[in-house]
């Protein structure tokens, strides 16, 4: 057989090409991610107890096999892959990294190739060009998971389905793949279903009695049986994934609960207590959400959601009109079970790299339907062009494509060699809170730190005692009572926890950007013993069980536009609370006397009591004797409008100057004045409730007359 060496060149020209861009542009990603957060954490952990208990991944598969490995609700392949240099150190993060660059480069290598073979060059440069200049697909490389792998993993198994449609001695090769996707992610399973499809299609109704299919299912029970061996002991269900159960909630802080944790959640709970029309309602918006998704995905390389568009219409067409019925049954299906599952379950998590995995595939789909028009669109203009043979076998030419094949690849290992991925950094606020943990702590302790990203730490430090996360709750009452029961003597608030908290802390902590935790109520039983002093701002506070500890408010920082306690003592000290949302803690006055037509000053000093969700206007109000009429006033809402009382911070203290001119026709007599706030739009005042002096329905007279003179 004549080998075409123009053609080989210009495919080695082309491979090296396309991992060039990918290490050019993926190197910046690697660079960014310099500390491990979130699902991160999960894999190096799961890594690391791979590497302790079982020894590495012949050990997994032990534990796999006798059910001792208990992780459900990530695939062990890739964590297998950690452990085999798994260490608890800031150091394993580094090689996870410079891993995940080489899993990506030998993905994009593997799909390259089998486009190249079995679609033609140009597809398969074209495909190779645009995942490597995709920003979604290189943040997954970039991101320690299991993405680098599952992601090209599921394009390659469908390229190899789609070739064992048409050369059944790929089949099994394609099974084989499922059945690693799977232990890679467990909706790599999702691939049987569009494969057999296929092959019904392609091989008539008796497909099943052919010896490939069976041989092509006992390759893909040989590879995924350690998983379902494991599940079926664990669970009954050799399928089962921990993360099933977020099918049937709602919102993913129910998961956090506690209740969910104990019982979990099951289909026939959700049919009972949502209608069709609720789940119909569900499924649409999630589809219509995963969509415009996967057309922000498709359109990455371009940076235009539009091109994005394009491209899954010219999918769509694909998946209903290019190319073999069983090919278009295999992709279409695939596409169309990530799309409506994750659609499904776009109220819990909605994230790009849930389905990313498809989009090598709607991209060649696409590119064939190009293909495919352009072909008929020459058709129909009667335009030819092809090659000469001789052209293409001539020397100078295989030696021009030589040389550009000799010069990318000399570009991509330049490239490769500069590589450079900077090592982890550990924050400074992250360093001192595990050197206080470490040495504040006893095995025996049991401390909350969570729900966290920045400061989780168990993956490369020994920390002692036993850490527990804040469930999903809405008062800090009920965190009280959950410390109480779990016996947990200390709690460390951070920035993530505060926010995904809210309801719990804000009432109880201020945490206001740029300046970070700025002021604490006390609390009952609980004392602050620390908090991060490593910059400006601080990022951690850490309380202490204490029954003893003073009950006394904490300034933790102020700044020129927040404060927190009285600058100075009023002339006239107060304690009058406005409807729970605003108290009076004292005023000046300076005069007491004043003639018609000059100015009277008083200065009041606010502070915030209670969350307040609409704007309030304050009102200074001069009135005669009998408080019959109002002789000069000033209603303003605070500083002139630019800081509504909806965004004062916790118990944040305001001065106001009120200025109004005493009419010339007011007579002299004895006078009062009355303050209060009230609701721009509606009029109506906040009640009051005064401690030192006369109550007022809806004002509170200042315990301080005013002279007029004539």
């Amino acid at each position: 057989m004549r080998v075409d060496w123009a053609t080989w060149l210009a495919g080695l020209a082309g491979l090296f090409l396309v991992l060039s861009i990918y290490t050019l542009r993926v190197e910046p990603e690697l660079a960014r991610n310099t500390w491990a957060t979130d699902d991160e954490i999960a894999y190096l952990n799961g890594g690391i107890e791979i590497r302790e208990r079982w020894g590495g991944p012949v050990g997994l598969l032990r534990g796999l096999l006798d059910g001792t490995f208990t992780r459900a609700e990530r695939g062990p392949l890739y964590m297998a892959l950690l452990s085999t240099f798994a260490e608890r150190s800031l150091a394993m993060f580094d090689r996870a990294r410079a891993l995940d660059f080489w899993l990506g480069l030998a993905g994009l290598t593997f799909i390259f190739l089998a486009a190249w073979r079995w679609y033609g060059l140009i597809l398969g440069i074209a495909l190779g060009l645009v995942l490597a200049t995709n920003p979604h697909y290189l943040n997954s490389v970039a991101v320690v998971g299991a993405e680098v792998i599952f992601i090209p993993l599921v394009a390659l198994t469908l390229l190899v389905l789609a070739r064992g449609m048409r050369h059944p001695a790929w089949l099994p090769i394609g099974f084989a793949l499922v059945g690693l996707s799977f232990l890679a992610k467990s909706n790599g399973f999702f691939l049987i279903v569009p494969a057999l499809l296929a092959w019904a299609v392609a091989r008539g109704r008796r497909f099943w009695r052919e010896q490939t299919l069976w041989l092509a299912l006992a390759a893909f029970l040989l590879i995924a049986s350690p998983l379902m061996i494991r599940n079926l002991r664990m669970t009954g269900n050799p399928l089962y994934n921990a993360n099933t159960r977020l099918m049937w909630i709602d919102q993913y802080e129910t998961s956090r609960t506690e209740a969910f944790r104990q019982h979990g959640a099951s289909m026939i709970d959700y049919l009972r207590t949502h209608s069709v029309a609720d789940m119909a309602r569900r499924l649409i918006d999630g589809t219509r959400k995963q969509l415009t998704l996967q057309a922000q995905m498709l359109g990455g390389p371009v940076r235009s959601q539009a091109v994005g568009y394009v491209l899954l219409a010219l999918a769509i067409i694909g998946y209903l009109a290019v190319g073999p019925v069983s090919e278009r049954v295999l992709f279409g299906l695939a596409f169309a079970e990530f799309i409506l599952f994750f659609g499904w379950m776009t109220r819990v998590w909605f994230l790009p790299h849930y389905t990313l995995p498809v989009v090598p595939t709607t991209y060649l789909v696409a590119f064939r339907a190009i293909g495919e028009a352009a072909h008929r669109l020459r058709g129909y203009l009667h335009v030819t062009w092809r090659l000469s043979s001789g052209w293409r076998g001539h020397p100078a030419t295989l030696r021009l494509w030589a040389l550009f094949a000799l010069g990318l690849a000399g570009m991509w290992v330049i490239a490769a060699i500069r590589l450079d991925i900077p090592p982890a950094r550990e924050a400074p606020e992250v360093a001192a809170l595990r050197e206080w943990l470490v040495t504040h702590l006893t095995p025996e302790d049991r401390y909350i730190l969570g729900p966290e990203r920045e400061f989780r730490m168990e993956w490369y430090a020994d920390l002692p005692g036993q850490r527990y996360s804040v469930p999903a709750m809405s008062s800090l009452e009920e965190l009280l009572a959950y410390m109480d029961e779990h016996r947990i003597d200390w709690l460390i608030v951070t920035p993530r926890q505060y926010a995904r908290r809210l309801a719990v802390f804000q009432d109880w902590i201020l945490y206001h950007e740029p300046d970070k935790f700025m002021y604490a109520r006390p609390l009952a039983g609980w004392e602050l013993v620390d908090y991060d002093r490593t910059g400006e701002t601080i990022e951690y506070l850490i309380y202490r069980r204490n029954p003893d500890a003073l009950q006394r408010p904490i300034i933790l920082r102020e700044t020129p536009d927040h404060i927190f306690h009285l600058p100075r003592q009023p002339m006239y000290p107060a304690d009058v609370n406005f409807g729970d949302r605003i108290a009076l803690r004292g005023f000046d006055m300076s005069q007491t006397e004043i003639r018609p037509g000059q100015e009277m000053e008083v200065t009041l000093y606010w502070q915030r009591l209670g969350r307040m969700r609409v704007g309030y206007t304050a009102f200074v109000h001069l009135l005669d004797e009998t408080e019959s009429r109002v002789w000069g006033q000033q209603d303003k809402p605070p500083r002139e409008g630019a800081y509504p009382t909806y965004e004062w911070l916790l118990d944040e203290v305001l001065v106001e100057t009120y200025r109004f001119v005493v009419p010339p026709e007011t007579p002299p007599g004895t006078y009062k004045l009355e303050v209060g706030w009230y609701e721009w739009q509606t009029g109506r005042r906040l009640p009051v409730r005064a401690v030192s002096e006369r109550p007022s329905e809806d004002r509170f007279l200042l315990p301080v007359s005013v002279q007029v003179r004539p």
